[in-house]
This record gives C-alpha cells, sequence and structure tokens, in this order.
C-alpha cells in the first residue's frame, strides 16, 4: 500500500467504505469480518453490479487484508480465497483513418492552438496516450529523429511509444513556429494543468478511451 498513488488510494478507500457499511449492518468491523461474510457481500454486489465493480472491490479487499495480515495486524487473511471474475475480452471498435482525418481536417492551424490541437490529436492517435500522459510530456521527452516519445504512465513507470513521420514533421513545425513564444518545458503547454477545452477532451476520450467509433463521428462531423 506504500506504492499505492493518490489516486489509488482514494480508489481503495472508497471500496472499503462500501464493505464497511456492510460489516456495520452485520455488527462488525472490517477487522473482524470472516472469510464468509466477506464472500456473503461479495455474492450482493454481484447481483447488484457490472463486473468491473465486482472485481474492482475484491481487489481492493485483497490489497487492504493482506497488508493487514503481513504487518502483524491480523491473524489470517480472510480475503485470501477471494478470486477476480472473468470478464469476457470484447473486441472495441476502431477509429477509422477516414473518420480521424475528418477531424484534422477541421482545425485551424493558424495560431498556436490549433497547432497544438492539432499535434495532441496526432499523438493520441499514434500512441495510445492517456489524457494526463499526454499533457504531462516534456519537450525533452521527444526524439523527433528517432520518432520516439517517452511517456511516464501509471506508477511513474516509463515507456517508449513510436510516431509517424506525420506527426514527427507536426511537433518540429510547432516547436518551430511557437517555442520562443511560449517560453516552456511542456510539449503542449497549457494555461493551466490539464486546463484542455471541453470539445478537444471529448474528443481525445472518444479517440483513445471509450471505443466509441459513433461519438467519435459525432463530435468530429458537424
Amino acid at each position: 500500500m506504500k506504492n499505492l498513488s493518490a489516486a489509488s488510494l482514494k480508489n481503495l478507500s472508497d471500496r472499503l467504505l462500501y464493505l464497511m457499511r456492510y460489516a456495520d449492518s452485520i455488527g462488525k468491523t472490517l477487522a473482524t469480518l470472516t472469510q464468509k461474510e466477506i464472500q456473503d457481500y461479495i455474492l450482493i454486489v454481484i447481483n447488484k453490479n457490472v463486473l468491473a465493480t465486482v472485481n474492482g472491490r475484491v481487489a481492493a479487499y485483497k490489497v487492504f487484508y493482506n497488508y493487514l495480515h503481513e504487518e502483524g495486524l491480523l491473524k489470517s487473511d480472510p480475503s485470501k480465497r477471494l478470486k477476480k471474475i472473468r470478464e469476457p475480452r470484447k473486441v472495441k471498435p476502431v477509429v477509422s483513418p477516414e473518420d480521424f482525418g475528418k477531424i484534422l481536417s477541421k482545425i485551424s492551424r493558424k495560431n498556436f492552438y490549433g497547432v497544438r490541437n492539432f499535434c495532441m490529436l496526432l499523438v493520441t492517435y499514434d500512441g495510445m496516450l492517456r489524457i494526463s500522459e499526454l499533457t504531462g510530456l516534456r519537450i525533452e521527452d521527444v526524439d523527433l529523429e528517432s520518432r520516439l516519445i517517452r511517456v511516464e504512465g501509471k506508477g511513474n513507470k516509463q515507456r517508449f511509444v513510436p510516431i509517424s513521420i506525420k506527426t514527427a514533421r507536426a511537433i518540429h513545425s510547432c516547436l518551430l513556429r511557437f517555442r520562443k513564444k511560449f517560453d516552456s518545458q511542456w510539449l503542449f503547454p497549457q494555461k493551466s494543468p490539464l486546463n484542455i477545452s471541453c470539445p478537444l477532451r471529448n474528443l481525445l476520450f472518444a479517440l483513445n478511451f471509450s471505443g466509441n467509433t459513433k461519438r467519435f463521428r459525432k463530435l468530429c462531423i458537424p
């Protein structure tokens, strides 16, 4: 638990709160719940929630109780036999090059923000970056010659993602035109962290995270 990020700790806290309420309803505490009682609660969750929610809570409870057991606060781990439910894998539809080309053609590149947004979409499309990863890129993370971008993801884990020639050229052009005007270490400077306009944020989500091609077309095509 010591290595968990702030976001992960919040998720863990939220999920433990549900279990705490259940424990209170049967006259127990988190520390006194038995294996069977936790399993009974998971069955209740299964009947009321999607599998992703169920598995998220199972994972949280296993982390929590394993920590208490390793620290000597519990004699045994009541979550030891809890297992995630296997979810059927579904292939998400992808955004076609045609749809992507349509939105790119609508972006005006006469000013910095238009050029920046154009580059952000290209990088997202090439590397499938999360929004937080995209907005956290620094100029020093980009190697235009090798066409590689160093990305820092969840848990401060770094990886390199390739970009196309078109994307590399767009970034190079952006830096040549606007680097002096915006004296910043960030590749995509903004007024404040994650201060992306709603239309652009929606497009990034539709492009990268939701897999919803219908939503993407709706956002892209007037």
